[in-house]
């Protein structure tokens, strides 16, 4: 699908096994997402920094955590989207 400046992205599915929700995302079994993976720019030896580079994976560990933690930050933000807009509405009709 492409790729940006720290992660690529691919296609890819989604199978939630702990806690399968009633609607939304993931209550469609092999439901299809979008992957994305951090990467790292690996420069040839010769220390130019302004060439070619590859890209390169982050240990498997590291990989994770920052996967993990970008989950996290985007369910509470979709929380706190969801709570502005109840806010929203709630002020539109006692208007």
């Amino acid at each position: 699908i492409g790729k940006s400046g720290f992660e690529t992205a691919h296609p890819g599915w989604l199978m939630l096994v702990s806690h399968i929700p009633t609607t939304g995302l993931g209550w469609v079994p092999h439901q299809k997402v979008v992957v994305k993976r951090p990467f790292i720019k690996v420069y040839p030896p010769s220390g130019s920094s302004a060439g070619t580079h590859k890209v390169g994976r982050l240990a498997v560990a590291n990989e994770l955590s920052k996967q993990y933690k970008e989950a996290n930050v985007l369910y509470w933000a979709n929380s706190l989207l969801d709570l502005t807009y109840a806010f929203i509405n709630r002020c539109v009709m006692a208007s």
